[in-house]
């Protein structure tokens, strides 16, 4: 076992500086998002909508295999409605952040335990995934909703989160 653990202390640090910078990425255009924006009905409140479903799915596919999915009580499970269903109104947006920090201790400590073994056991959330793979099938999630967050931002306050390229280089919060 020590002998997958060492292989795997390379990939680990490089994964958490980079799912950590997507993280950064994402909380940077949350916290640069204009509070009228938050205080939209959900079908009309893009903004809102797309920064929840980010962290909730960033949660969600971080919940250790031997555990039962459960968000903070300021959220629900409405991102697991089979037809679509959207919270009734924005989260606090206070709330939404301290989630993703949560998800961002979450990502760490399962990159820090990480081995040969656990890397490669089947994801539970995504058949078919390994669960390395399922961490950055998440980090590629993260990305994804930063960047339409961004874009959003930009198209309406010509405005956005300023890259990063590893965790490391941004700014601390």
């Amino acid at each position: 076992m020590a002998d997958s653990k060492v292989q795997m202390i390379g990939i680990a640090p490089v994964v958490a500086a980079q799912f950590g910078a997507a993280l950064r990425m994402l909380e940077e255009a949350i916290r640069l998002m204009p509070q009228e924006w938050w205080e939209l009905p959900p079908r009309e409140g893009e903004a809102w909508v797309l920064a929840h479903h980010t962290v909730f799915w960033l949660n969600f596919y971080l919940t250790p295999p031997d555990e039962t999915f459960t968000p903070p009580t300021a959220f629900g499970l409405e991102e697991l409605d089979p037809e679509g269903r959207l919270p009734e109104r924005a989260p606090a947006r206070e709330d939404l952040l301290q989630w993703l920090h949560a998800g961002r201790r979450e990502m760490a400590r399962q990159l820090e335990e990480m081995d040969e073994t656990l890397a490669s056991q089947d994801s539970p959330w995504r058949p078919g995934l390994s669960r390395l793979e399922l961490l950055l099938y998440n980090l590629r999630h993260v990305q994804h909703g930063a960047a339409q967050l961004n874009a959003l931002l930009r198209r309406q306050v010509d405005r956005a989160a300023p890259w990063c390229s590893r965790e490391a280089e941004a700014s601390s919060t």
